[in-house]
């Protein structure tokens, strides 16, 4: 018994929908994973940015204020 040629037709155009939807989907979680990542890599990169900055501020602080007090010791004892 032959396949009537309308059902194959139909069922093939059911195939290809399933198909593109498939497709879609991947496409659609593989941008989001995509985007996630970035945003994820943004997120370390400013953080990491920013520890080194308060760091740096924070060294540079102790450098003065240990120079003014040394600053002060020498000159008391000169």
């Amino acid at each position: 018994m032959e396949i009537p040629y309308f059902v194959f037709k139909s069922v093939t155009a059911v195939v290809l929908v399933i198909v593109v939807v498939v497709v879609v989907v991947v496409v659609v979680v593989v941008v989001v994973v995509v985007v996630v990542v970035v945003v994820v890599v943004v997120v370390v990169v400013v953080v990491v940015v920013v520890v080194v900055v308060v760091v740096v501020v924070v060294v540079v602080v102790v450098v003065v204020v240990v120079g003014s007090m040394m600053n002060k010791i020498i000159m008391e004892f000169s």
